[in-house]
């Protein structure tokens, strides 16, 4: 099922087909040690965090069947003793109602690396709410990751100015979208973000983010210009649009701030540095939503993404309950930074006042003798949360 899922399309996994018997048999040894290692397919998260939507990780049983017929000869079987196993369904969008692309392609040339930030302009006349959301990578091979803000109608200006004060389509944006402080990446409003790996698709039913009319989207994209193939970008992102949703709901990022401002160490050669980072997202979350959301109100987590950059290789996120108890949310004790999926929780949570929300990055820098900290750069480092949460329902 998982090859079924996985096989070589633009943009998914391996270089190489797994559809048929011959080339299945060809492999059966490389197939063994990354199924057994947990590298494929390609998900990361251990099994003791809950359900989550488009899981295709094997069972043990299924690991240890697949080393019994690498061992027997990879014998063939029957064709007429096969069973079609369940299909997995990714997240998806049901239907594509707007597109945004970069307005020309765009060429970076910082080395060895490069933000741009392209404004772009959003057509809808009245006050329209995003209810699912996919990016459209153009030129996957230099793009490091994008993230998509919203730039509401009273802050258009500052914005314009930034792009018209930079030669060329965009305008470089290290850091946040607008002033460039660090602070600014995490405190601006995000409507979406892909990493490879990542997919979106329809968000929680009955949820969706808030647009209105004169609103600008800003998609920041970040390039690493060192894998450079002689092509530019022109990425884009699809939308699904409501005129109206149950719940407003918002992307909130996760990382501790004095990490933006270089107390995230990673000492040169340590092959085992850890940061973490707890914290009652209830007691800020009118200043993270720009009022959306307002203090001290129950949250409903729907899903998480976890964002390290080549040196991480774990991380996990969990709830610490206000009762001393420990709740997983994610955890991914192999962390591939080309595999960075936003975990959708088939049952949602419910953060409660009194909980803290923890995020925990380990990183190993042995290969490197310089030392590393938060930064932008794919060499630089990062350890954030990325959750999609709502006001939860109260009786």
């Amino acid at each position: 099922a998982a090859s079924d899922v996985y096989k070589r399309q633009p943009g998914n996994i391996a270089p190489f087909p797994l559809q048929t018997y011959a080339e299945v048999a060809e492999l059966r040894e490389a197939i063994v040690t990354s199924t057994q290692a947990g590298t494929m397919p390609p998900w990361g998260m251990t099994g003791d965090c809950g359900d989550f939507v488009g899981d295709p990780s094997l069972t043990q049983a299924q690991i240890d069947l697949i080393a019994a017929w690498a061992e027997d000869g990879a014998p063939e079987g029957s064709p007429d003793d096969f069973v079609a196993p369940d299909p997995i369904v990714l997240p998806d969008l049901s239907r594509t109602d707007l597109t945004l692309e970069v307005p020309e392609a765009y060429m970076p040339t910082q080395t060895p690396d490069e933000y741009r930030c392209f404004l772009l302009e959003w057509p809808e006349t009245e006050t329209k709410y995003v209810t699912g959301l996919q990016f459209d990578p153009d030129n996957e091979t230099i793009a490091h990751h994008a993230i998509a803000y919203v730039v509401a109608p009273d802050e258009v200006d500052t914005y314009q100015a930034l792009d018209d004060g930079d030669p060329g389509v965009g305008y470089t944006c290290f850091g946040g979208p607008n002033t460039g402080d660090a602070l600014d990446f995490i405190t601006s409003r995000w409507l979406g973000a892909w990493a490879p790996g990542a997919r979106v698709g329809d968000l929680p039913e009955g949820t969706g983010l808030r647009i209105e009319p004169g609103s600008r989207i800003v998609l920041q994209m970040h390039y690493n210009t060192l894998a450079a193939n002689g092509q530019p970008d022109r990425s884009a992102m699809h939308y699904k649009l409501e005129t109206d949703v149950q719940r407003e709901a918002v992307m909130l990022p996760w990382a501790d701030p004095s990490w933006l401002s270089g107390a995230m160490h990673i000492p040169a050669g340590s092959d085992d540095t850890v940061h973490a980072f707890s914290r009652d997202p209830t007691t800020i979350m009118g200043f993270l939503s720009g009022g959306i959301i307002s203090d001290g109100v129950p949250l409903e987590l729907f899903s998480t993404m976890h964002h390290m950059h080549t040196r991480g290789s774990s991380g996990s996120q969990s709830l610490q309950r206000a009762d001393g108890t420990d709740e997983c949310l994610l955890a991914v004790p192999h962390y591939d930074y080309d595999w960075q999926h936003d975990f959708r929780r088939t049952e949602s949570v419910v953060i409660n006042p009194g909980d803290e929300l923890q995020l925990k990055c380990q990183w190993d820098n042995s290969a490197n003798d310089q030392s590393v900290n938060w930064g932008d750069g794919t060499d630089d480092e990062m350890c954030l949360g990325i959750h999609y949460v709502a006001a939860a329902v109260t009786e």
